[in-house]
This record gives structure tokens, C-alpha cells and sequence, in this order.
């Protein structure tokens, strides 16, 4: 009887596998196909032997699907502590150290975690490769499940309305980031209705750094007096805990661009003068 790796369970194989083709499995394990398949009459190789000489279970998971998630290495890890067999089977550290990841109870806490957070939210966090670093925070919810159930319920309505989004990446953990830590600290979220993901990640950087958004106010407010050369801007903008100038020169052609450039040069020397 073939037992379906959790890994598979409510998505699609690894690999989109047309039913004409063998199913691979190890031993008792299958490894392609969702459980719900019927693999009764078809055909399954059984990996545990190889083309080459035997496989180990994770070496024959890495064949099928040679780059794991981590809502794959969350979904084999429950299931590994949930089924003995399975435990004794998989090499869980080989299996996370052929991942970049290092094993321990700091990665174990991060994928348990994981799986408690929305559906929705899993699926964004596989689509967009997140790494345990990018889910740290999740730990600290976990931890005020009890004392603070309304908190929590808030948090995973915001991991819910970021999981709707296509933002990238980076915009995502900023809003996790900045939105976790305000509610953390007893703070009131800023509203999101219609507000682009990137507009929202500015208004929680806002509510989240006040004096640090006043004196970036500030210093644009005064770069507006200065006396700017024709066709010319600057700015003041907040990269990480950087503090940097952007300057905008428009020019049809180089020789005007050379000439703005000394006027910029001059208008600088001036103000640092």
C-alpha cells in the first residue's frame, strides 16, 4: 500500500504528471502524485533501488523536485514527527543541509509556525521562495496565541490580505516586518482598502519611525527654497537607515547636461559653504 508524503497533500505534484506516465515512488512512499490519485492501475517505479545504485529517501525527493520550499520541508517535517516510519526513513539533515538550511530548533520552530499561519499566506510564501529569516516574526505570535487571540486574529488578517496581493518580495516582508512589530507594540495598523501594497508599506513606515518621516518632511520642505538650475530636482529619500539625496537633471543634449552639471556643482558648493 503507498502512504503519500504530506508534501503533496492540496497542490499539484511536482512535477505536472500526465496520467500516461509511471509514478516514481520509494518503498512505501509516493512521491509524484497527491494521495486523492489512483495509482492502482498504473505504473510506479520504485526509486529506492535507482538507475544507478540505491537512493536514500531524500535523494530520491531532491530527483523528483530538486528545489523543496520550505512549505515542503514544513509539510515532510510534521509528518516525519507524526509517522515514525517516515522519521526513521528520511535524512532530515542532509535533506535541509541540501537546501542551504541549517538543522536545528530555530528552523523546526519556523516551519511549525508555518503551517499554522493562513493557507493563503503558505502558498504566497512558496511562490515567493521566503526564507526563514523572512518569517522570524512569525514566532512571535506564536507565542501570543494564548495571552492575545485578538492580536493574533489581526495578524493573520493582514498575512491574508498580503497573500491577495502581487507585490514583490521585498515589499511583502517590509509590510510583514513593519506590520508585525506595530502590533507587537500595542499600535493600531493603518487602514488598507484600495492602497497599492507599496503605498501601504509607506504609511506602516510612517506610524512605525514618526520622528524619522518628520525630518525627512523637513529636509524636502528646505530643499525647495534652494535656487535649482533649469529643468532640475532633489530629494530626500530613506533606503534602509540610509539617508540619500536624489537629483534629477533633464537636458536635450550632452553640452547641456555638462553646463547643468556645474550649475549643480555650484548650487552644492554653495549650500555646503
Amino acid at each position: 500500500m503507498l502512504k503519500a508524503l504530506k508534501m503533496l497533500e492540496n497542490k499539484k505534484a511536482p512535477f505536472l504528471w500526465p496520467e500516461a506516465w509511471p509514478h516514481f515512488a520509494w518503498g512505501s512512499w509516493l512521491l509524484t502524485a497527491p494521495s486523492e490519485v489512483n495509482t492502482g492501475g498504473g505504473r510506479v517505479i520504485d526509486l529506492k533501488e535507482g538507475f544507478k545504485g540505491p537512493l536514500e529517501l531524500h535523494q530520491a525527493l531532491l530527483s523528483c523536485k530538486p528545489k523543496l520550499s520550505l512549505l515542503d520541508l514544513a509539510r515532510l517535517w510534521q509528518q516525519s514527527q507524526e509517522d515514525p516510519s517516515l522519521a526513521q526513513d528520511l535524512n532530515w539533515t542532509e535533506l535541509v543541509n541540501h537546501c542551504g538550511l541549517r538543522s536545528g530548533e530555530s528552523l523546526t520552530q519556523v516551519l511549525e509556525s508555518l503551517l499554522k499561519t493562513p493557507a493563503s499566506f503558505q502558498t504566497w510564501s512558496e511562490e515567493k521562495q521566503l526564507a526563514p529569516r523572512d518569517l522570524n516574526l512569525l514566532l512571535s505570535f506564536e507565542s501570543e496565541k494564548d495571552k492575545s487571540p485578538d492580536l493574533v486574529k489581526t495578524w493573520e488578517n493582514l498575512l491574508d490580505k498580503l497573500a491577495e496581493t502581487s507585490t514583490s518580495k521585498s515589499t511583502g516582508v517590509k509590510i510583514m516586518e513593519l506590520g508585525g512589530e506595530l502590533l507587537l507594540m500595542g499600535k493600531q495598523l493603518p487602514s488598507w482598502s484600495h492602497e497599492s501594497p507599496e503605498h501601504f508599506a509607506r504609511d506602516l513606515e510612517r506610524v512605525r519611525f514618526p520622528l524619522s518621516h518628520q525630518s525627512l518632511e523637513a529636509k524636502n520642505q528646505e530643499l525647495k527654497q534652494w535656487a535649482w538650475p533649469s529643468r532640475s530636482s532633489g530629494r530626500w529619500l530613506r533606503q534602509g537607515d540610509e539617508l540619500l539625496m536624489e537629483i534629477k537633471i533633464l537636458a536635450p543634449h550632452g553640452e547641456e547636461l555638462k553646463k547643468r552639471l556645474d550649475q549643480m556643482k555650484s548650487l552644492l558648493e554653495g549650500q555646503n559653504g
